[in-house]
C-alpha cells in the first residue's frame, strides 16, 4: 500500500512539474515562442530587418512574418523595407512606412503596402511624411503633414491609385487637422478620423464640425458621430476585452504603461469619475518592479482579437556579451482577461547593435 502511495505522489510531482514547464520553439535566430494549453486563434504579425544600418533601405531590407498560433508555424509573407510595420487587422495585407535613403537626410514621405490577394506590392513616394496610417479593406488611409494642418489621403491597392479625403463643399479654414485614424474594433471597413478646421476662414462653404467621423470605406459615405472624448473603439488607447470591461495600467503612465495591470467598466479616464474608490475595479496582476531594471516599465500591446487575452510587453537592456555588443530583450507576455494568469508568450534577444531586429508585435485575424 505504502508503495502505491508513493508511486501516486511522484506521478503527481511529474505531472505537476511538466505542467509548468513551456515547450520552448525556436522560430527565428532569437526569437522565441513559448506554447501553452491555451486554445490561441489568429496570427502574430511582425517586421524583421536584416540589418540596423541607418544609411540604407531597399525593398529587401526586411521581411515580413506571420506566425500561426493555432498551428504554431511561421510563415515568410514577403520582402518589404524596414520601417514602421502597420499590418491589416485581418491577415493579408501588409504595411511599411519607411525612409527611402540615409535614415539622417530623408524623412518617412515613403509608404509600402503589399496585398496577398493581389500577390504584389506597392510604394508610394509622398510629397510630405507620414503621421499616421491604417490598412484595411484593400485601402491604405494615410496622414501626411501639410503647411496648414494634416491631409487624409486615401489609397485604393487593387486599382493603384489615391484621393485626397476632403468634405464636400467645405468652407476653407486656415488650419485643418486630420489625424487619430484608426479602426473600429470587430470592423472590416469603417474607418473613424478626428477632423478639426480653425484659425482664420479663407473661403465659403458648409462648416463640418470638429469631432470624430465614420467612414464607409465601400461607399465612400461621411458622417460625424462623436465629440474628441466619445470615441471609446481606438485600441492604440482604448483596450476592450470580451467581457466589456476595459484593462489599463494604472499610474502616471495610464493606460499603456506601468506595473498593475487592472481591469474596470469604464476606461481609463473614465473610472477616475465613476469609481473614485476603486470598488469595481479589479487587479489583473501586479507585475514585480524588483525584477526590472531602472527606468523600464511594462507596456500594454494590445488585446486579441478575440477579447479574451491581453499582450503585455517589457524591453530591457539584455546582459551584453562584451562591452562592445550591447543588446536587449522584448519579452511578451500573455495574460488571460478573466483571471489574470500571466505567462511568457514570446522572446526576442538581440545581442548586437549591428543585427536586425524585430518590430512591435501586432496580433491580427
Amino acid at each position: 500500500m505504502k508503495i502505491w502511495q508513493s508511486v501516486t505522489l511522484l506521478l503527481i510531482f511529474l505531472l505537476a512539474r511538466a505542467d509548468g514547464v513551456q515547450a520552448q520553439t525556436s522560430i527565428l535566430p532569437g526569437v522565441t515562442y513559448y506554447a501553452g494549453r491555451e486554445s490561441l486563434t489568429g496570427k502574430l504579425a511582425f517586421l524583421v530587418s536584416h540589418d540596423a544600418t541607418l544609411e540604407t533601405n531597399s525593398a529587401a531590407s526586411a521581411s515580413v512574418y506571420e506566425f500561426d498560433l493555432s498551428e504554431s508555424k511561421l510563415r515568410k509573407v514577403t520582402d518589404a523595407p524596414k520601417g514602421l510595420f502597420i499590418p491589416s487587422n485581418e491577415s493579408g495585407v501588409f504595411g511599411v512606412v519607411f525612409r527611402p535613403d540615409n535614415w539622417y537626410h530623408s524623412d518617412d514621405t515613403n509608404v509600402f503596402v503589399y496585398s496577398e490577394a493581389l500577390r504584389q506590392s506597392r510604394t508610394l513616394t509622398l510629397d510630405s511624411p507620414v503621421k499616421e496610417m491604417r490598412v484595411l479593406a484593400g485601402h491604405a488611409f494615410i496622414v501626411v503633414e501639410r503647411t496648414s494642418g494634416t491631409g487624409l489621403l486615401d489609397y485604393d491597392i487593387a486599382r493603384d491609385e489615391k484621393r485626397q479625403i476632403e468634405f464636400p463643399d467645405a468652407s476653407r479654414w486656415q488650419y485643418q487637422h486630420y489625424d487619430k485614424i484608426h479602426v473600429p474594433k470587430g470592423l472590416t471597413n469603417v474607418l473613424h478620423f478626428y477632423y478639426q478646421g480653425f484659425g482664420n476662414r479663407l473661403g465659403a462653404g458648409k462648416d463640418y464640425r470638429d469631432g470624430y467621423y465614420s467612414l464607409d470605406v465601400a461607399t465612400g459615405d461621411t458622417r460625424w458621430f462623436a465629440e474628441l472624448l466619445d470615441d471609446k473603439d481606438d485600441e492604440m488607447y482604448n483596450f476592450r476585452t470580451a467581457d466589456g470591461r476595459y484593462v489599463f495600467f494604472e499610474g502616471p503612465d495610464t493606460p499603456v504603461r506601468g506595473f498593475k495591470l487592472v481591469s474596470s467598466p469604464w476606461d481609463f479616464l473614465e473610472t477616475e469619475n465613476q469609481d473614485p474608490k476603486g470598488e469595481k475595479v479589479k487587479v489583473l496582476k501586479a507585475f514585480s518592479k524588483l525584477s526590472v531594471r531602472l527606468g523600464n516599465a511594462y507596456m500594454l500591446s494590445q488585446v486579441s482579437p478575440d477579447g479574451h487575452y491581453v499582450l503585455v510587453r517589457l524591453q530591457e537592456p539584455s546582459v551584453p556579451k562584451s562591452p562592445t555588443q550591447p543588446g536587449w530583450m522584448n519579452t511578451y507576455f500573455l495574460l488571460d482577461a478573466s483571471n489574470g494568469k500571466t505567462r511568457v508568450l514570446l522572446k526576442e534577444k538581440v545581442e548586437q547593435t549591428t543585427k536586425g531586429s524585430m518590430s512591435a508585435v501586432r496580433w491580427i485575424r
